[in-house]
């Protein structure tokens, strides 16, 4: 709700108003809650445990921040990456695709002209 820790530590507990907001804002963030979103700041875990006065609570929520910092960022790359293969094997497909059979016979027919032009320059 805050963007540093001082500002944090000397603001009054949010109203039911602001909370509201604030969870509004994050189901935008997440599309209704479909996709992971950072919630806390490492610099929150001590702002917590001072608040509940418990000084090991600030290691355990530090080491909560990291490993989902870790893990949406390990799900996007490998969004990305699926998203590198599926364009790479479009392309493949594409280029490996036979051409319809219309334009299959168009082609032979070219080519046969190609082949004939050739055969008939030799002779000539």
């Amino acid at each position: 709700m805050y963007p540093t820790r001082n500002i944090s530590r000397k603001a009054p507990i949010p109203t039911h108003e602001q909370c509201k907001a604030v969870a509004n804002l994050i189901q935008k963030q997440t599309n209704d809650g479909q996709e992971d979103v950072m919630l806390l700041q490492i610099w929150n875990g001590k702002l917590l445990a001072e608040r509940f006065k418990l000084p090991q609570m600030q290691i355990e929520i530090e080491r909560a921040v990291e490993q989902v910092e870790k893990n949406i960022k390990a799900k996007e790359e490998l969004v990305e990456e699926k998203q590198e293969i599926e364009k790479a094997t479009a392309i493949t497909r594409v280029a490996t695709t036979p051409p319809p059979p219309k334009q299959q016979r168009q082609q032979q027919q070219r080519q046969q002209q190609q082949q004939q032009q050739r055969s008939s320059k030799k002779m000539g």
